[in-house]
């Protein structure tokens, strides 16, 4: 008797305290969720306080704009594709880029498309066999990019397949490509959405001059891995630097960006040309 007295006068006394204080929390047993009282100020957090250091402001909203009809696909070892992905046409003209001894080039070549007798990779989904008609390594195919011409490609950095090649990019990278006696800068960082969103970026650099190519949403927990570095070069031929990314996705997901500096304007370093 005597705790449960105690115990019941400790309790009206928290509640008295609450209900001075005008922060006390309501339940309301037909709900799961708390009913809080109104506050007519709002306290935003500050990123800074978890360790979030942001080195851009006000970026646009995280969101897919594609913006463009270009597009562009890795060329797999046993060149088999789902059906589903409508990835290109028959007799469909495509720039390859191909490897020969150390030697990159890029082709024009058409797509031959024909039935895989082999297992769907999806439920009720046939494969195809797609090829084109090229000698050496044919490693990724470009599509409706009019800045692109056949020949040789400077190649800085490719993804091959294999681990020693395998680059990703997560907080912390940083890697300089040297090109044409231009040095670029290819780094991650950390920024905010006019929103206030946290987010993830690639940045690339030159000259001091520093261009976002790429943002996803920062995840507070883990390296922030963005993607993979796929391939590095001058594929226009323009003699300035180009980039290869692919985004890491969930659920085996594959979403890759070609960023072309021929495209690039109002003082941009690249433009996307093609996903």
């Amino acid at each position: 008797m005597q705790r449960t007295a105690i115990n019941s006068i400790a309790f009206i006394a928290a509640l008295a305290i609450g209900v001075a204080g005008g922060t006390y929390v309501v339940f309301d047993r037909a709900w799961t969720e708390p009913v809080m009282p109104q506050v007519a100020d709002v306290i935003v957090h500050d990123p800074e306080a978890d360790g979030f250091v942001p080195e851009f402001k006000n970026l646009p909203d995280i969101e897919y704009v594609l913006g463009t009809r270009g597009r562009i696909f890795d060329i797999y070892e046993d060149a088999i594709y789902p059906d589903s992905d409508h990835i290109a046409k028959n007799r469909e003209e495509w720039f390859v880029l191909t490897k020969n001894d150390d030697a990159y080039s890029l082709n024009r070549s058409r797509a031959a498309i024909r039935p895989s007798s082999g297992p769907g990779y999806y439920d009720d989904v046939p494969n195809v066999e797609l090829s084109f008609p090229l000698s050496g390594v044919q490693l990724f195919a470009v599509w409706d990019i009019p800045s692109l011409m056949p020949g040789s490609v400077d190649t800085l950095h490719l993804d091959d397949g294999t681990e020693e090649f395998y680059e990703q990019v997560a907080h912390g990278y940083r890697r300089e490509f040297v090109l044409n006696g231009q040095t670029y800068i290819l780094r991650t960082s950390q920024g905010l959405t006019v929103n206030g969103d946290k987010a993830a970026v690639v940045v690339l650099e030159l000259n001091g001059k520093a261009q976002i190519i790429k943002q996803v949403h920062h995840w507070s927990e883990g390296r922030n891995l963005i993607g993979n570095l796929i391939w590095a070069g001058d594929l226009d031929g323009d003699g300035k630097l180009d980039i290869y990314l692919r985004e890491f996705v969930e659920k085996c997901g594959n979403y890759v960006e070609l960023h072309l500096s021929s495209l690039a304007k109002n003082g941009d370093l690249v433009a996307l040309a093609a996903h």
